[in-house]
């Protein structure tokens, strides 16, 4: 699995061939930072604000079948349930060679929520927002 930080909370996950980008910023949404153009076979977004959900700027290729199992886990985007921020979806990404846990933006309160800590702690690599990649 080959993944690539484009910026903010955005990357590109490759593996066998097969593309997804996950969390396309918006042009002009996350300052100091270039336009998102990709190619990919899929793209995955953690909620609706234009700094994360901006799939319009990739081109879907639809270049074969997937290689990854794709979960999701829902979360909020605050400490009240989602009424401030709303919500927020991690993905999960798995190869059967390599699992990828894309937490884009979660309250900080969510890791201690029952059930995150055993999908986190068995992951291969985290990825998250504001620009981090941490490889297990």
């Amino acid at each position: 699995m080959k993944i690539t930080w484009l910026g903010h909370s955005c990357f590109k996950v490759e593996s066998d061939g097969y593309s997804a980008v996950l969390d396309p910023y918006a042009d002009g949404s996350v300052p100091g930072l270039g336009d998102v153009r990709e190619t990919a076979d899929i793209v995955l977004c953690s909620h609706g604000h234009d700094d994360h959900n901006a799939a319009g700027n990739v081109n879907l290729c639809g270049s074969g079948a997937a290689p990854f199992d794709v979960s999701f886990i829902d979360t909020w985007h605050d400490n009240m349930h989602g009424k401030m921020r709303g919500s927020n979806r991690i993905t999960i990404l798995s190869d059967g060679k390599m699992t990828l846990v894309h937490l884009s933006l979660i309250h900080i309160s969510e890791p201690t929520r029952p059930g995150m800590t055993t999908c986190t702690g068995k992951c291969g690599a985290a990825t998250g927002s504001p620009s981090f990649l941490t490889v297990r």
